[in-house]
């Protein structure tokens, strides 16, 4: 069955994700000739992840430019199925509860909650925010422009854009990737926060955006 899905793209595609990374911290992607997209500071390789509950383990394989060629698709078309199954895997959920999926939600928030976007089985989740319609959604949900802090591979804390001292959203990542207890090192993502606009298309180093803003 492995070797099938491997094999085969229709039989791989329900199993593709994105993992994120930032190529300062992780340069040794860029030498191996996968498949990568580029999102401005951020980059992502295309991975084939196959979890087997019965026995708690998983099956992963990146997927390389030589797999693109077999398999006779573009990196265009990898990334628009990618894109399109992601919102089957949309996760979303208030930073102190892993309760309800506030993708599907009305609830209005305070400028200071907490939100965490993951998959629903919180592996590579952290992709998500590469998509703009799901960046919009959580426009949408947090009621403006935001603030992404790239906690880790596997989710991205969200909190509404405020006019807080910029210091203090590196520091609090920066504390947190120093910190194994919190994340562990093989799962850091970046060392930069992100502003994103309400309307899901600009994605940027946060104190960039900060200046931009200020200059218009």
């Amino acid at each position: 069955m492995i070797k099938n899905v491997f094999d085969n793209y229709e039989a791989a595609r329900p199993y593709i994700r994105r993992f994120i990374f930032d190529p300062d911290l992780r340069p040794e992607f860029l030498k191996n000739r996968l498949a990568i997209s580029r999102h401005g500071k951020l980059c992502a390789i295309y991975i084939i992840y196959i979890p087997h509950p019965e026995d708690d383990t998983t099956s992963l394989q990146c997927i390389s430019e030589r797999m693109l060629k077999r398999w006779d698709i573009s990196l265009d078309t990898l990334i628009k199925d990618v894109c399109d199954s992601e919102f089957e895997q949309i996760y979303i959920f208030n930073g102190i509860s892993f309760g309800e999926n506030l993708y599907y939600s009305s609830k209005k928030f305070d400028d200071w909650d907490i939100l965490c976007l993951t998959n629903t089985d919180k592996q590579f989740g952290a992709s998500l925010i590469l998509n703009k319609a799901i960046r919009k959604r959580v426009g949408e949900i947090v009621g403006g422009h935001f603030i992404m802090l790239p906690s880790s591979v596997h989710e991205v804390m969200i909190i509404r854009d405020v006019n807080e001292d910029l210091d203090y959203f590196y520091d609090m990542l920066a504390e947190f990737n120093a910190n194994p207890m919190i994340v562990k090192p093989k799962d850091v993502l970046c060392n930069t926060p992100f502003w994103c606009s309400k309307d899901g298309e600009m994605m940027m180093d946060l104190k960039l955006a900060k200046e931009d803003i200020e200059e218009d």
